[in-house]
């Protein structure tokens, strides 16, 4: 939400608390701003484990006649989605809208998360150990690898 959103809603908390209880559920606190965080009772939870998040989009997988090559993909996906189940399911959804006949794979989920492909990183450290490599020939395959999208952040990470 916005900042002038929360402070909307800070306003509504404020004309019904008297008769209503509001529930706001957010990934990151130091996103609300503080005259809507300091009126909230904050609960944290635990990150929810892997074998139930596995289980939950294998249950998904099946409910939704999603077809996977191995259940590494479901490994892959939480991987990827460090832990969030929301997201899984999300990225799950949008690859399988992608599937092919063969049914999902590692490298669809890798290619619909926007992930660096292992071998353009590869690519990367073979430039940086060549002996003799310049700044410029980096910064050239840093260049190519923008160009086909990827995000330098990500590149880094």
């Amino acid at each position: 939400m916005t900042h002038d959103a929360q402070a909307a809603l800070r306003r509504i908390i404020e004309a019904y608390c008297s008769t209503t209880r509001f529930c706001i559920i957010c990934n990151y606190i130091s996103k609300i701003i503080d005259p809507l965080a300091s009126r909230c009772v904050k609960f944290r939870f635990a990150p929810i484990s892997e074998q139930a998040q596995s289980e939950r989009l294998l249950n998904i997988c099946r409910a939704e006649g999603v077809n996977l090559q191995s259940e590494q993909v479901i490994n892959k996906l939480i991987r990827l989605t460090e832990g969030d189940l929301r997201m899984s399911i999300n990225t799950l959804q949008t690859c399988a809208s992608f599937t092919k006949e063969t049914g999902l794979s590692e490298e669809d989920v890798e290619s619909v998360s926007g992930i660096v492909p292992r071998k353009a990183i590869l690519m990367i450290t073979t430039v940086i150990g060549t002996r003799g490599a310049t700044y410029g020939d980096i910064q050239r395959v840093a260049e190519e690898l923008i160009l086909e999208g990827f995000d330098c952040q990500q590149l880094l990470h």
